[in-house]
């Protein structure tokens, strides 16, 4: 059972086996309250490190890799460990908008943010490569839509599966760079079309203007998804900011 972003209760045939006792920040989890209370101790990014019993004894201890591989000591079934999300028993994690692969250090479907400005219209990658060096960006690892916290997984987290909200600027603009560079050439193919056939004129150019426009909206998707569903920092409100998912 869910309240906002976070699991609150583990119910099996129809009764509550497991309940949670959590902050309002999401993956933030104080006591897993079964048969009997389980407490969490984390580490700054969320991780959890131990789980106590009522006596104060550690009874789960976890350690993990850079990018969360997981080894446990103990028999606790509780699921949230590395960064506070869900460990499926496999190696993978729940991030929410998709999984994520522990061994591999990667994600294992396109970011749904990224996914739209890659494949819009079907941008080639030498041209999202001209629009990398034309805007300038400073970290080339946003265009790899399967990168998890940017390969920065000592100081960040990704409690969404989504874009860091520190990169959504720049790849809105990157978005609108790659309009300009499918537009542009393809506006010059369209006058030299008129020139050879006037009766094409018409034609060629909305062609041109649909898929300029096309791009545009998609680009406006990106940013609003951004807004709306990218990752805050921890702490710090949006996501997971009140019991009913902020």
């Amino acid at each position: 059972q869910y309240d906002g972003n976070d699991i609150v209760a583990e119910i099996e045939g129809g009764a509550v086996g497991v309940s949670y006792l959590r902050s309002l920040s999401i993956d933030e989890p104080f006591v897993r309250q079964a048969e009997t209370n389980e407490y969490y101790h984390v580490d700054a990014l969320g991780s959890t490190l131990d789980l106590t019993d009522n006596t104060g004894a550690v009874t789960t201890n976890y350690e993990y890799e850079a990018f969360g591989k997981t080894t446990i000591n103990g028999t606790s079934t509780n699921p949230f460990q590395y960064t506070g999300r869900e460990n499926d028993g496999t190696g993978l994690y729940y991030y929410r908008a998709r999984y994520y692969n522990s061994y591999t250090k990667r994600f294992l479907i396109e970011d749904p943010i990224l996914k739209v400005t890659n494949s819009s219209c079907g941008i080639s990658k030498k041209i999202r490569k001209i629009g990398a060096v034309q805007l300038g960006i400073k970290n080339p690892e946003l265009l790899n839509a399967y990168l998890y916290v940017l390969n920065n997984p000592l100081t960040d987290v990704d409690p969404t599966g989504l874009l860091p909200c520190s990169a959504c600027p720049e790849q809105f603009s990157f978005c609108r760079t790659s309009v300009r560079l499918v537009a542009t050439p393809c506006f010059g193919i369209a006058l030299k079309i008129c020139a050879a056939n006037p009766a094409a004129c018409p034609l060629a150019g909305s062609i041109c203007g649909a898929v300029a426009f096309v791009q545009s909206v998609e680009c406006s998707a990106i940013k609003s998804r951004c807004e709306n569903s990218c990752d805050p920092p921890r702490g710090s409100g949006g996501i997971g900011s009140s019991p009913s998912g902020g």
